[in-house]
């Protein structure tokens, strides 16, 4: 008796799971159906369908007892009378009666009439989704491994211009903005030809709603503008750039997060928030400042290897600072190896970026050398490496027996011919 409860409530159990199942899947039959009443094909196509099918029966039922009738079976009737509603014209088949002509004549004009329809179906299709992109009313979420920029800030053109000349992988169509700007503002940027694939979403970027319409869960990276656009303020601005990271992080903690600030003091609470980059604008240009105070000519050394100034295309042997994923295999050697390895006359290490990628990924690493170990010491030093990760940390030109770590990137001074 216990067995037969058993095997009945296993039963039972199978039948719910296939129960939702079906459920589940009539849910999206039904959403579809609606999902295409809705669309501007649904017309023509219930004009044409019916009318289709009715024609061709009544073309075969008419022509078939013909002693020259092409028309044998129900499928060279369907034939005819796709060929005939297309205006093609094969003349293959063709009705000899009076009855067929006049039903021919009446297929090639329900074929007009249908073509019509589709084209201006087509044509508001276009024109709607044109529209929608332009007024910042369209979702992306097939869109995948995209660069997702928050806020808006004075020729933010040729900022996203010179993201993509130094992206490779980097397309306009990779790029969505989020931003409270007016579409005439928009179209104003796609009218440059380097920027006609560039996605729009227009809306508060710190909104959970409008960053999960941007899918900010699937993107490569998130840059956070100091966007004073809406903001009275710099305090103001600096606040929304933390909301905005906490909303991002709240959706995808592992996403890299870069972002702008005014005011040094709210470093802190990004931070906290688990930013990944934090970038100081206004002491950026202090330290410019400084630096030309100290040495004649340093903001221009400096402005030159970061790449910061407008260039010439045609000059050649340009030097800038670069950063580059060191190779699996020489992860554990030692520094200088790697010296010896990229010396040449293109390139020069200056050091290691330190703990590059995001805390999710170093802090399981660290874990799980933790858990291979068997002496207390090794543990403990894992785990609190674990527990006190400084992201992106600069070591410039550290000690020759210095050992690269994991999660390591080159720092090095190119040229570029």
């Amino acid at each position: 008796m216990l067995g037969n409860l058993l095997q009945n409530t296993k039963l039972g159990r199978k039948g719910q799971k296939l129960k939702r199942k079906l459920n589940k899947r009539s849910t999206k039959a039904f959403k579809l159906l609606r999902s295409f009443q809705r669309s501007p094909f649904y017309l023509p196509l219930l004009i044409f369908l019916p009318s289709y099918s009715t024609l061709s029966v009544a073309v075969y039922l008419l022509e078939r007892h013909g002693r020259d009738s092409h028309f044998r079976t129900l499928l060279d009737s369907f034939w005819w009378a796709i060929v005939t509603a297309s205006t093609l014209g094969y003349g293959d088949i063709v009705p000899h009666t009076v009855g067929g002509r006049v039903l021919a004549a009446a297929t090639t004009l329900l074929g007009i009439a249908v073509t019509s329809l589709f084209s201006a179906a087509l044509a508001s299709l276009y024109i709607q989704r044109n529209s929608l992109r332009r007024r910042g009313l369209m979702d992306f979420p097939k869109l995948k491994d995209h660069l997702v920029i928050c806020g808006w800030k004075p020729k933010i053109n040729s900022l996203l211009k010179d993201m993509i000349e130094s992206n490779a992988d980097l397309t306009d169509e990779g790029i969505v903005l989020i931003s409270n700007i007016e579409s005439q503002t928009f179209e104003t940027i796609i009218e440059e030809k380097e920027l006609k694939g560039l996605k729009f979403i227009r809306g508060d970027y710190f909104s959970e709603t409008y960053l999960k319409r941007a899918s900010v869960d699937k993107a490569r990276k998130v840059i956070v503008l100091a966007d004073t656009y809406d903001s009275k303020t710099p305090a103001e601005a600096d606040a929304k750039t933390v909301l905005a990271v906490l909303k991002i992080k709240g959706i995808a903690r592992d996403i890299y997060t870069c972002a702008e600030l005014l005011d040094p003091k709210y470093e802190v609470y990004l931070r906290r928030s688990f930013c990944d980059e934090i970038i100081l604008v206004r002491d950026a240009g202090r330290q410019l400042l400084v630096a030309s105070t100290k040495v004649d000519g340093m903001s221009h050394v400096i402005q030159q290897l970061l790449f910061l100034h407008e260039r010439d295309q045609s000059q050649q042997g340009h030097v800038h600072i670069n950063a580059e994923t060191i190779p699996t295999e020489l992860i554990g050697r030692e520094y200088k190896d790697l010296c010896e390895l990229y010396k040449n006359n293109k390139s020069i290490l200056l050091g290691l970026i330190e703990n590059s990628g995001t805390p999710k990924e170093i802090q399981s690493s660290l874990i799980r050398k933790a858990q291979k170990e068997h002496n207390v010491r090794n543990i403990i030093k894992y785990m609190r490496q674990a527990k006190d990760i400084e992201l992106n940390k600069p070591n410039f030109m550290p000690d020759e027996d210095y050992i690269v770590k994991p999660f390591s990137k080159l720092i090095l001074l190119e040229r570029q011919n």
